[in-house]
């Protein structure tokens, strides 16, 4: 399927097949940024009192499910779903992962430094990620802990790593 939001809020699923309309809904707040799509889920996030919001949508009807309130006051840079629907929130300060089903954290990491958006990529198992613009982190989605980080790729930290995967499972 793909999901079409507009800035009024309007979500359409359409068969990525044929075009044809699969749901249409009005969420409110609008989706602000970028939206996520699982097998089950519609993840977005929006602003409210300057705290972020994680927003679920039943995948299958565009039907609200819920929302996670994110207790800091910090930028999202990205969110992920995984395959099994494990919700990961790239913030300026922490990343965090949540369970769907229950709402629940399951884990958090805090980053070291500024996050570099463009490092940020997903994998089956793993998220990759520079939060000190030198080296890259592999982050296992299973517990949040470090599997591996690279020696310094770049001299300065004031260059920009972007992380590409050959092949991505998700």
């Amino acid at each position: 399927r793909l999901v079409v939001s507009r800035d009024d809020g309007r979500m359409d699923a359409l068969n990525i097949e044929t075009g044809d309309s699969l749901w249409s809904e009005t969420h409110r707040p609008a989706p602000a940024g970028t939206l996520r799509l699982s097998d089950s889920l519609v993840v977005y996030q929006f602003v409210q009192d300057q705290r972020p919001v994680v927003c679920l949508v039943d995948a299958d009807t565009g039907k609200w499910i819920d929302a996670i309130m994110l207790g800091e006051k910090q930028s999202v840079e990205d969110l992920f779903v995984t395959l099994d629907d494990q919700i990961i929130v790239a913030g300026s300060g922490t990343i965090l992962a949540f369970d769907a089903d229950t709402r629940r954290p399951r884990w958090q990491v805090s980053l070291k430094g500024r996050l570099r958006r463009e490092s940020l990529a997903l994998d089956v198992d793993a998220l990759y990620l520079s939060d000190d613009g030198r080296r890259v982190r592999k982050i296992s989605l299973e517990d949040g802990a470090t599997a591996w980080e690279t020696e310094p790729l770049v001299p300065r930290s004031d260059d920009d790593l972007t992380v590409a995967l050959q092949d991505a499972g998700v």
